[in-house]
């Protein structure tokens, strides 16, 4: 048997930072280490720390010594609990969540309403929202979009938008060339005079999703075409 393991197997930079952190702060510690919920889902990792002298809890109030916070970060109010009763936390963050927690608070100051998708149980999500005051609200499923929505009327002050986009904008020839070449397939078509009301050129620009949210178009006309094409052949199955 041959076992191939994928070069992205393992752990995230975040979560390997955090544990390798958590190693360290063993070492270096003489008195008990306690860590603020499970720093990965793993559980051989979990009672291998917990073999070499790591305690898992779920409440800053049961901390009597140094605390690690695991990558995915916590609620801000954590931060208060903790220097109110004086314990050392290791913050172990992953920037990558710190630098969301920081997108958040800024526009949420702003009076931008901030829509998060996601669980609103996963410690992650919880410690970003606790950033976003009241100007928020957690989608987990279809149904919360239209609560959300009578949210933002009711309270929001403001809206993110952002251009998902390539920046690069495609005629009808474009695409109907693009399908071609996707599927190997013919489309009959004629060049007819512009319709009343086309505009001759539009403009787009993505760098603001791509500096504020570090996100950028990865997909090409192409794909979407092959994608597209894909779909409707397993349809027909």
């Amino acid at each position: 048997m041959e076992i191939l393991v994928g070069k992205t197997a393992g752990f995230c930079y975040g979560v390997k930072r955090a544990v390798d952190g958590a190693k360290n702060e063993i070492e270096n510690s003489k008195d008990h280490v306690y860590c603020l919920g499970e720093i990965v889902h793993n559980k051989q990792v979990i009672n291998d720390l917990e073999e070499q002298g790591i305690k898992f809890i779920e409440n800053i109030e049961d901390a009597k010594g140094t605390t690690i916070i695991r990558a995915h970060g916590v609620p801000k109010e954590i931060y208060e609990d903790a220097k109110k009763k004086n314990i050392e936390l290791k913050d172990y963050t992953c920037p990558n969540v710190l630098r969301i927690h920081k997108i958040v608070e800024d526009y949420s100051q702003k009076g931008y309403f901030v829509f998060l998708c996601g669980s609103s149980k996963h410690p992650e999500n919880l410690g970003t929202i606790s950033h976003c005051n009241k100007n928020s609200y957690i989608i987990e499923k279809e149904d919360d979009t239209f609560k959300a929505l009578e949210k933002l009327e009711k309270e929001g002050k403001g809206l993110f938008i952002y251009n998902l986009g390539t920046g690069k904008g495609y005629s009808v020839l474009d695409m109907v060339k693009a399908f071609e070449k996707s599927t190997g397939k013919k489309v009959a078509y004629k060049i007819a005079p512009r319709r009343a009301g086309d505009i001759a050129t539009c403009y787009s620009d993505p760098q603001k999703a791509k500096n504020e949210l570090y996100w950028e178009a990865t997909k090409t006309l192409n794909d979407m075409c092959k994608d597209s094409w894909k779909y409707i052949q397993n349809r027909k199955k």
